[in-house]
């Protein structure tokens, strides 16, 4: 039987991975990828969850950062009346 701190459910262990994965995002990446190492050989699936969770995160910062890329660039271009030939 599962002790009460584990997660039972594929939720709740989504959940957890997705609270580690943010406070291992705050992490330099050498601490990051050491926690990583400790909590594959303590919880493989665990950390496979945190890995994903990571990875997403990323994709998400790196796409939002494409948008904010593409929004200035939009700015500019419309701070500059008559850039474009017609």
């Amino acid at each position: 039987m599962p002790s009460s701190n584990q997660p039972t459910t594929v939720e709740e262990m989504l959940g957890q991975a997705t609270t580690i994965a943010q406070q291992a995002m705050g992490l330099p990446e050498g601490q990051r990828k050491s926690y990583l190492i400790t909590l594959r050989k303590e919880n493989p699936v665990m950390a496979d969850l945190v890995q994903s969770q990571l990875d997403d995160m990323r994709n998400q910062a790196r796409l939002q950062g494409g948008d904010m890329v593409m929004q200035q660039q939009q700015q500019a271009a419309q701070q500059q009346p008559g850039s474009l030939p017609q």
